[in-house]
């Protein structure tokens, strides 16, 4: 297993204070359960930081409701940080935020705690799936989101079962990361905008260069490691009016075969009444 779950620290000290009763649990989990159980038996001083630890104490003691929600299972998807290593002509959440003098926002500790644990709080619910959205979620430490997943191990109830996914460009995917993915057994979304004529004129980095050979590299890596992944394909009218046999084609060169499709949202920042971009579609 070496070089396939660093990220939990699996050694003498951590696996010998497992009773059997952990051993014969762990026995019965798939491998993400597995992964995440291990990593909630991290002692919390091992894994966070002073201030961390007065935050997660602090919140311990703070009394939290939910009410019932009429679903059997809850997808939540939250923004880990608007940091981005991409800008992309039609997305400006790098540049959101309350200070616009610092742009690149990652979620606090006290709030991804808060947050947590209020989301598990919600008492008929027993299948969360949590799915982590940037910016570009690689472009933060590991460590964030072994600690995020920590905290759901500490407030999760017995009877709940939770996933977690993350949505990517794919562009840099770090070997730190990949080993991380794989230890965790995390599903990764990967943001892509069609063929590469069309993805290269909008899914451009901070020089403005078109991005599609370097997400066709970064789909290689994770196939490499066994890591399931998908595509989300943003639909305006360049992506409608491309040929679907040329489309579908590329896809299959590049080893996609699990898409799914997304409208193009129109800018938010349009005032009332102002005109919306002829590429957005109506389906009206």
């Amino acid at each position: 297993m070496n070089g396939i779950i660093p990220i939990v620290q699996i050694d003498t000290d951590i696996t010998s204070a497992l009773s059997t009763n952990d051993l014969e649990k762990i026995a019965t989990q798939d491998y993400r359960q597995m992964s995440a159980y291990l990593i909630g038996k991290i002692p919390a001083q091992a894994l966070l930081s002073t201030e961390e630890l007065h935050i997660f104490h602090t919140e311990q003691q703070q009394a939290v409701t939910a009410q019932p929600v009429a679903a059997k299972k809850l997808v939540v998807v939250l923004k880990a940080t608007r940091l981005c290593n991409l800008r992309c002509t039609y997305c400006h959440s790098w540049a959101e935020g309350p200070n616009q003098t610092k742009p690149n926002q990652t979620m606090r500790f006290d709030i991804l705690a808060r947050t947590i644990r209020k989301i598990l709080a919600i008492p008929n619910i027993k299948h969360f799936e949590f799915v982590w959205h940037g910016g570009e979620v690689t472009l933060l430490n590991p460590l964030f989101f072994q600690k995020l997943l920590w905290l759901q191990q500490q407030f999760k109830q017995p009877e709940q079962h939770i996933t977690n996914s993350m949505q990517s460009n794919a562009v840099n995917i770090s070997d730190e990361w990949l080993a991380f993915i794989k230890g965790i057994g995390m599903h990764v979304g990967i943001s892509l905008d069609g063929i590469p004529a069309v993805h290269d004129s909008r899914r451009v980095d901070y020089r403005g260069r078109g991005t599609a050979q370097r997400v066709a590299e970064g789909l290689k890596k994770l196939k490499q490691h066994s890591i399931p992944y998908g595509a989300l394909i943003v639909v305006d009218r360049h992506v409608y009016q491309t040929d679907l046999r040329e489309m579908f084609d590329y896809f299959g060169k590049i080893g996609l075969n699990d898409i799914e499709f997304l409208n193009i949202v129109p800018d938010n920042r349009i005032p009332a009444g102002g005109k919306i971009d002829e590429n957005y579609i109506t389906y009206a």
